[in-house]
């Protein structure tokens, strides 16, 4: 296997379009939190009710039915390592998260990449024949990184049924953007497990925080494979803030969906083509420009993130929305390298 080696240092100077995070930050009640660690948060050991509390709340979904994970990573091994075994067969729609390759190939699974089609749509029928007798899980990244691809609601419940007892896995990192969840199946399909994380939308990337969601059932198996310690009680305390303050992630989105227009806008005078995205990124195609325009912005103070490696991604850069003010020295940026 490959190790995944993204590129994450030396970015903090940077205007950071390059892997999806908040762009604004987190929410200013975070900050204020920190203000109040005391030396009891961080000597004890973390306790996570209260956490699987708020988390109930705001979801409307019962405790039973999630397990916090240290970010979505651990989500996908936990998962992976908890209903899959050696040389099991996994169907994974292409291009997608890196790491969802990176565990299976840990646990040597036997992955089927099922490539998306050539304008970027999901495939769902070549999907639905990849599903042989033999299959034992699939995944379903919606919307999809890098591409920003959903899928129906109507696909998810036909996979489902189709899939009866066996493993759909479906990732929401980027829920929060498209409003389009399978939260509401989870009572009807023992077969659903569900990723969230708090890392896109709230601004969290640096706490690495996730949540699992699944029937009872396999969230108790999950529980009974899982590190009891896997997050922070720093974690925790701030996770608890960032649910006080919603409306921070609200307006965020609402810039996300401004700033992303006015990209695409931009990109579309400059004759650059880019793909439908029901996330808070835009995937765009510069072709042979593509290296020099990544390298170009970053001597510029921005940072875009280069997908040329990956199927079907020859000559894209994957472009964060940013704040107004971010986006417009992005745009200026472009132009001025179209020139």
């Amino acid at each position: 296997m490959n190790a995944y080696s993204p590129p994450l240092e030396g970015r903090r100077n940077f205007i950071r379009l390059d892997f999806n995070e908040n762009s604004r930050g987190c929410s200013p009640a975070i900050l204020e939190a920190l203000k109040h660690v005391t030396l009891q948060d961080i000597a004890t050991y973390p306790e996570y009710g209260t956490l699987y509390e708020h988390l109930a709340g705001f979801l409307g979904i019962p405790r039973e039915y999630m397990v916090v994970t240290n970010a979505s990573d651990e989500g996908i091994q936990l998962i992976f390592q908890t209903f899959l075994e050696a040389g099991s067969r996994l169907v994974l729609p292409v291009p997608t998260f890196a790491m969802f390759t990176f565990y299976a190939e840990l646990l040597d699974l036997r992955i089927e990449r099922v490539p998306y089609l050539p304008d970027l749509s999901f495939p769902e029928e070549t999907v639905l024949q990849a599903l042989t007798l033999d299959t034992k899980a699939l995944v379903l990244v919606n919307p999809n990184n890098p591409t920003g691809t959903p899928i129906r609601h109507d696909y998810i419940i036909d996979i489902l049924e189709r899939m009866k007892d066996r493993l759909v896995l479906v990732d929401e990192a980027y829920v929060e953007f498209n409003g389009e969840s399978a939260l509401d199946l989870l009572d009807r399909y023992d077969n659903l497990v569900i990723l969230r994380t708090f890392s896109k939308a709230f601004g969290m990337a640096g706490l690495r925080l996730g949540v699992v969601f699944s029937c009872p059932e396999n969230i108790r198996h999950l529980s009974k494979a899982h590190s009891p310690y896997s997050i922070s009680a720093l974690t925790v305390k701030l996770a608890l803030a960032a649910l006080e303050d919603t409306d921070s992630v609200t307006g965020y989105i609402a810039d996300v969906r401004k700033s992303k227009a006015r990209l695409g806008e931009a990109l579309a005078a400059m004759n650059i083509p880019t793909y439908p995205s029901a996330a808070n990124f835009l995937l765009a195609r510069f072709g042979e420009a593509c290296t020099r325009v990544e390298n170009e912005l970053r001597k510029r103070g921005i940072l875009v993130r280069n997908f040329s490696h990956a199927p079907l991604l020859d000559g894209c850069l994957r472009i964060t929305a940013g704040t107004p003010e971010q986006t417009d020295k992005l745009i200026a940026a472009l132009k001025e390298l179209k020139e």
